[in-house]
């Protein structure tokens, strides 16, 4: 709890609880805190895919997300090849420690005991990393080993898929960790048992080092792989790497091929390895040869018999940047790329080796929500058909399992949703219906990955989704005589435009107004206003060549639209107006190019008398301005509070409707969220590092109470004030899935 008052030209007094208690005695109870939604649905929520897929011996396709899940760690998932009973089969969970396996970055193997293998990047004993089983049910996941590393070193960093080999064991690398921590191929079996270091790579050896990519078990029963290492006499240290083979039991290491060696070579080879039914092997690199966008290339098992295939094109619109390994299918090489569009999404290539043509079958990212940065190894069935995965795109953004055949048409079997279908990042005020339902919007999340609107009763019943948004919303109010609710958002990046809609209490979302702004910039309408004269008033900011906006008036069924008042010397967003009990019009007009400084205003309904009623004058220090950075308030005294900022701390004001009687605290050391009157007619507030304040004027200026509130994460939309005395309000973050909650805070009588 504080203290801390403040007037024209008396000084701030802070006064801790506990400490100086005798001089002012300020006594207040904490208030309680309960959450009534935390967003987020973590039965379904899983995104950036960052491997690709395998077909299992039960036809189903499997895979890992590197975030989502109940714990957002990761999961394990499967699907049928329709896309259909879409499942997750483990959720990584890193632990109050984070010792537990967490983060996997490459995909699952099956092997020849039908069981799933795979490793997470980090978790484990010093947060090294892991490799774990697991069946394909989902059951009976075990960590097989935790990887250790030294003080303040690299974590060793499991980042390729594992392999079985003829022996049974499974091999994999490492890209840190070993003696050098510059990484290791191991082995390990499915036991767990027997874990074994087979070869410790060394940084600046001539054998290369840090080995991302999964190794290749040949035909001749050797290990193949690949590392990165760089030309050292490069000005711009160009990261090149080597292929090289192995014993499984590593002896007879050997660089096969140094991708450094020619300057039209490819450069960086991070997906790994395949071997032909001739018996080659193939491969590609992130970047490099003559058109800078990566290489598909060959070479015979001994080293010998080196060439490029075919040059990816960085610097045109062709396929670049193959992002996955190659797989041979009926004499053809087929692979993804990260770019390769008009919208530089991704494509899906052929390569034909006998006749040297490059077919590229799909490009990505033509159609709204479309596949985007697709990555890792593609699957493919008795048809031919190719499964794959990608890190973005999709309906919910956070990325998509998509089927394409070998004619080249693709679609998406599942898309990816970071909150699992739920909102996330609740950034905007609640509102309270006439029929005592808070409504809310989030700024992420739904099945368009950009936000909702949903509604939640005080008692945290009824949570229920009512709009999927194709638009980030700006914020909603309810209206005043049914259930209707009226929205704004900022509209989409290829029609940057501001929206106001209308949601019947039936579900219908109609457009009521779009507000164009000029030279493509988005004329960005606030919250509305519902007036007393049943008419709905709002601030656009943009809307002219100069980016200064406007005021106006507006039928609830979008039609008698009227620009009211046009602002000059206007810059940043403006906060909401409200109706004061005289009927006027107040808002605040920000201004953030000095020295120009903002004000507060009113004006009336019909758009005459407009006064400014405030200047926020700069001070002598040209590089400090004073700026109105909130929504205003009508107190239970009749004068008019709101928030404004000196330089960059804020502080709270009162005037009179006239402008007069100005009072101002001085500055806060946290930033202030909102104020809000509650029903006791005092001003309450929240803050940017959480608790909750309340205002009160006394004689010598105004009064800070500050009560703790500690669940409180940054609630930057403020409160809204129940009949029962009690504030609900939203957190963009925390929850159980830290995308955010709905909270209310129940005073301490009531709580009692």
């Amino acid at each position: 709890m504080k203290r801390f008052i403040s007037s024209h030209g008396l000084a701030g007094i802070l006064i801790w609880a506990g400490t100086i208690c005798s001089a002012i005695s300020l006594c207040a109870q904490d208030w309680q805190y309960s959450t009534l939604h935390s967003f987020g649905n973590p039965i379904g929520s899983a995104n950036r895919p960052s491997s690709g897929l395998i077909l299992g011996s039960d036809e189903r396709l499997y895979g890992t997300a590197n975030l989502g899940g109940a714990h957002n760690a990761g999961a394990v998932f499967r699907c049928n090849r329709n896309g259909s009973g879409f499942q997750f089969l483990y959720d990584f969970d890193p632990g109050e420690d984070g010792s537990g396996a967490h983060g996997p970055l490459a995909g699952v193997l099956e092997a020849s005991d039908g069981k799933l293998y795979g490793t997470t990047v980090v978790g484990g004993t010093n947060n090294g990393g892991t490799i774990y089983s697991l069946n394909r049910d989902g059951s009976a996941f075990q960590v097989l080993h935790v990887f250790d590393r030294l003080p303040e070193s690299e974590p060793p960093a499991p980042y390729g898929e594992l392999i079985e080999g003829a022996d049974g064991m499974l091999y994999g690398t490492t890209r840190a960790g070993g003696s050098f921590d510059q990484g290791t191929v191991f082995r390990i079996a499915k036991d767990g048992s027997g874990f074994q270091l087979l070869h410790e790579f060394e940084f600046n050896s001539a054998e290369g080092w840090s080995p991302d990519a999964p190794l290749l078990l040949g035909s001749d029963g050797m290990l193949y792989g690949a590392t990165r290492d760089y030309d050292i006499d490069a000005e711009d240290q160009q990261a090149t790497g080597k292929i090289f083979k192995m014993n499984p039991d590593g002896s007879g290491y050997a660089v096969i091929h140094d991708f450094g060696a020619n300057t039209n070579d490819g450069y960086y080879p991070e997906f790994g390895l395949t071997e032909g039914h001739d018996g080659v092997i193939y491969g590609t690199t992130l970047s490099g040869g003559t058109r800078h966008g990566g290489v598909a290339f060959k070479l015979l098992k001994n080293g010998s018999g080196y060439s490029v295939l075919f040059n990816f094109d960085r610097l045109g619109l062709g396929p670049a940047v193959p992002f996955g390994p190659l797989r041979e299918h009926s004499g053809f090489l087929y692979g993804i790329t990260e770019y390769g569009s008009q919208r530089d999404h991704g494509a899906i290539f052929r390569i034909d080796e006998r006749a040297g043509v490059v077919h590229v079958l799909e490009t990505f990212g033509d159609r709204s929500h479309d596949v985007e940065q697709p990555v890792g190894a593609l699957a493919q069935d008795a048809q031919g058909n190719l499964y794959g995965s990608s890190m973005i795109g999709g309906l919910g953004g956070g990325g998509t399992i998509f089927q394409c055949s070998l004619n080249g048409s693709h679609k998406i079997l599942h898309s990816f949703n970071a909150v699992g279908g739920d909102g996330g990042t609740p950034d905007s005020p609640l509102s309270l219906g006439r029929n005592g339902v808070l409504y809310g919007t989030t700024h992420a999340g739904g099945w368009f990955g950009t936000g909702t609107i949903y509604q939640v009763n005080p008692d945290g019943t009824g949570y229920t989704i009512l709009q999927n948004l194709m638009e980030s919303p700006v914020g909603l109010i309810a209206d005043a005589t049914n259930n209707d609710l009226y929205l704004t958002t900022t509209g989409t990046l290829s029609r940057p435009k501001g929206n106001l809609y209308r949601l019947t209490e039936k579900g219908k979302l109609k457009m009521l107004h779009s507000f164009r702004g000029v030279d493509h910039f988005t004329a960005l309408p606030n919250i509305p206003l519902e007036a007393s004269d049943g008419m709905l008033y709002g601030l656009v900011t943009g809307a002219d060549k100069e980016h200064n906006g406007f005021l106006y008036r507006i039928q609830k069924n979008g039609k008698g639209f009227r620009v009211l008042y046009a602002f000059t010397n206007q810059s940043g967003n403006f906060p909401p107006l409200i109706e004061g009990s005289d009927g006027m019009l107040y808002g605040m007009k920000p201004n953030y190019s000095l020295p120009t400084p903002g004000s507060a205003f009113k004006i009336a309904k019909d758009g005459t008398g407009f006064t400014v009623l405030h200047t926020f004058v700069v001070k002598a220090n040209p590089d400090w301005y004073l700026q109105p950075t909130g929504p205003l308030v009508e107190g239970g005294d009749g004068f008019i509070y709101g928030v404004g900022a000196d330089s960059s701390s804020p502080y709270v004001f009162r005037m009179d409707k006239s402008g007069g009687n100005f009072q101002q605290t001085e500055s806060f050391s946290w930033e202030i969220s909102g104020l809000t009157r509650g029903n006791d007619g005092s001003i309450y507030g929240t803050s940017s590092l959480g608790p909750l304040f309340k205002v009160t004027a006394v004689s010598d200026g105004l009064e800070i109470t500050s009560f703790s509130t500690p669940a409180l994460v940054n609630p930057v939309s403020g409160l809204v004030a129940l009949p029962s005395g009690e504030f609900c309000g939203a957190n963009p973050q925390g929850g159980d899935m830290n995308v955010g909650s709905v909270f209310k805070l129940t005073p301490p009588q009531a709580a009692q």
